[in-house]
């Protein structure tokens, strides 16, 4: 099996780890907490291409010490530098941030957990993103891997029931 991973970007939040809530992002010393202390959700076994997130630069030492904490290794940690208030630069959407980093590298895939920001990403480079979220691929369109692998199960797991109480079932949907 070929090492996805070595190859793909990933997002933090939502895919590495849950989100965090509204209160938590509102709230400076609450988000430093969240960033420290977040519960896993998925860790990957092997060193990943680039970690691409949109948290702001100034959160780089506590992302880079729960990346630690947990031994995610990674090629590129991608954040986004957010200007202050006063600064001069224009915001640019999460998605545009992320699709950025991804159009330019050589990354081959795309993993977010924010199904909206998927089709963006995919829009914006035309290369696939794997939604986490809804359990999709996106490529320039839409490929549901879930849709089809549910029909794979019932093709495979019909074939060994017998005829007889196939058609009961059948009466039954």
């Amino acid at each position: 099996m070929r090492a996805y991973l070595t190859t793909a970007c990933l997002d933090i939040d939502g895919v590495l780890c849950i989100d965090p809530t509204e209160e938590q992002t509102n709230d400076a010393e609450k988000y430093i907490e969240f960033i420290l202390n977040a519960q896993p959700l998925f860790i990957p076994s092997r060193k990943v291409y680039a970690l691409v997130t949109s948290r702001s630069e100034k959160y780089r030492e506590q992302t880079e010490i729960w990346l630690k904490k947990y031994k995610v290794e990674y090629e590129y940690l991608i954040m986004q530098d957010l200007p202050g208030k006063e600064g001069g630069q224009k915001q640019i959407s999460h998605a545009k941030h992320k699709a950025l980093f991804y159009q330019k590298s050589s990354a081959e895939l795309f993993i977010e957990s924010d199904y909206k920001q998927s089709i963006e990403i995919n829009h914006i480079t035309k290369k696939p993103v794997f939604c986490a979220a809804s359990n999709q691929i996106i490529n320039n369109g839409f490929y549901n891997l879930k849709h089809e692998a549910v029909t794979s199960l019932k093709e495979r797991l019909a074939s060994f029931i017998p005829r007889g109480i196939k058609n009961q079932i059948k009466k039954l949907y």
